[in-house]
């Protein structure tokens, strides 16, 4: 299970497992802290890797698509 938060520009999912072995059953955490950033921020990403790139609004699935290549 998972519960999702924000703050600020980041998303924060906290992930709860519980895991079966043959000696038991453990519960694990793990907290996952991911960079929300406008289209803008992700096109200077990519310039700054060397990358020239474009982003496609519709995507495959409608959720938008980033498509790069190096710099030539």
């Amino acid at each position: 299970m998972s519960v999702a938060g924000r703050q600020g520009d980041m998303s924060l999912i906290r992930f709860h497992y519980l895991i079966a072995t043959s000696e038991g059953v453990d519960y694990v955490q793990e907290e996952h802290a991911l960079g929300l950033y406008s289209v803008d921020d992700m096109l200077e990403f990519f310039g700054r890797a060397g990358l020239t790139a474009r982003y496609e609004p519709e995507g495959f699935v409608g959720r938008g698509l980033y498509v790069a290549r190096k710099a030539a």
